[in-house]
């Protein structure tokens, strides 16, 4: 608009006859016409908002409200983003090279969400009491704040719902949760806005004596009557063949994926009475310690441990009697490990995974954000998983004449 004045300036300074006047004038609508576009191109444009599907079945978007969800309820949600294939097959079909560093983080904005999204993303949710953290392969990210802020945010309602004797929360089927289309469109999952998938099921059923004893009063190693013993196991699988081969998990890292706490002192007990244990088993807390120990971290130590004498085992462990979507905390355990391997991606390590639940008692987002935590812990990074399969076959929902394998 400078340049406007300037040409005012000189008109009246000229004293222009009233046709050069008329002439002038024209002059600088016209100039007008032209500048007022680029004044505002520096404005920015409105957000365009969309719904965002959370992956819910029916029956669980229509099932009864019984109340509303207070406003100071934690929510810790998800968000899974769309991945370059290009890039992950490129990074697969690469052959592992022990103990060289993989670098996975000078790639990462192609494989993931580039800096400029990111940037949007971060100027979105500019709102107070927001954390956010961003994966290192930036194909995750978390989201911590309060029910009543992502309900702002999200221009929805959290509500309870009630369905075959259980309660769940979720947004208002009235009031369907809307993100910016930008965000949407890089979007693959979105959990943590629910938590109506089943708990996951631990595959086995047993108990330890005196699991809460504070004190070891003295190593045992006298098995029960009944007892299996490592070499029997072992030889039970072929693991002795292995053995024979001088083969004992050298080298290895076993990532056990857990939603309990383990007995220390049974696995003190355990590792003491093997005497030949060479690994060392380390841990760690994802979403917060575990609040109680059932067994099963307990069971899984003391089997790899017996079996793979030489291989470290690293327990991710949380909480599993959170009040939040349980699945999605597995996944952020999926993502920790990512995390800590994304410069060591050429170890070719183990991950073991030992729960499940039936496919029908999950959500679909669920399904997506874990699938594709799979996808990079095996092609991006170069592990081997393991999974419970279950002892229910095609009827893990233990229905009558419905068909459900775990998932």
């Amino acid at each position: 608009m400078d340049i406007v004045s300037e040409v005012l300036s000189r008109m009246l300074k000229h004293k222009l006859s009233p046709k050069n006047c008329s002439t002038f004038v024209a002059s600088i609508v016209g100039l007008l016409l032209v500048l007022l576009p680029l004044a505002s191109c520096g404005a920015t444009a409105p957000l365009q908002f969309t719904t965002i599907n959370l992956g819910l079945p029916p029956q669980a978007l229509n099932a009864p409200v019984v109340g509303p969800l207070s406003d100071d309820t934690g929510l810790h949600v998800r968000v899974t983003f769309k991945i370059s294939q290009s890039v992950l097959s490129h990074l697969s079909s690469q052959k592992i090279r022990p103990g060289q560093k993989s670098h996975l983080e000078d790639i990462a904005n192609q494989l993931g969400i580039d800096d400029t999204t990111y940037q949007k993303i971060k100027d979105f949710f500019n709102l107070g009491g927001i954390a956010l953290k961003l994966s290192k392969l930036r194909t995750n990210l978390s989201i911590d704040a309060k029910a009543k802020t992502f309900a702002k945010l999200l221009q929805t309602k959290f509500v309870i719902h009630k369905l075959n004797g259980r309660t769940f929360y979720a947004p208002d089927a009235a009031h369907p949760p809307k993100l910016p289309k930008f965000l949407v469109d890089s979007i693959d999952a979105i959990t943590g806005l629910d938590n109506y998938s089943f708990k996951p099921q631990h595959f086995s059923t047993f108990s330890f004596q005196n699991p809460k004893a504070k004190t070891q009063p003295g190593q045992d190693c006298s098995p029960q009557s009944d007892t299996l013993l490592p070499k029997e196991v072992a030889h039970a699988y072929g693991f002795d063949s292995l053995w024979n081969h001088g083969w004992h998990g050298e080298n290895m890292t076993v990532n056990l994926v857990e939603i309990d706490g383990f007995y220390h002192n049974d696995i003190q007990n355990f590792l003491g009475c093997l005497s030949d244990y060479h690994g060392h088993v380390s841990t760690s807390n994802v979403d917060g310690a575990p609040s109680d120990a059932l067994g099963e971290t307990t069971l899984d130590i003391q089997m790899i441990a017996g079996l793979a004498r030489s291989a470290n085992i690293m327990v991710y462990q949380t909480d599993g009697n959170s009040n939040g979507d349980i699945w999605s905390q597995v996944n952020d355990e999926l993502q920790q490990i990512l995390n800590d391997n994304t410069g060591n991606a050429n170890a070719g390590s183990v991950v073991s995974i030992s729960l499940g639940a039936a496919e029908d008692q999950i959500s679909s987002s669920d399904v997506t954000a874990i699938d594709q935590s799979l996808q990079l812990l095996t092609q991006a990074e170069h592990m081997r998983i393991f999974v419970a399969s279950g002892d229910c076959g095609a009827f893990t929902s233990r229905v009558y004449n419905q068909l459900s394998v775990s998932f």
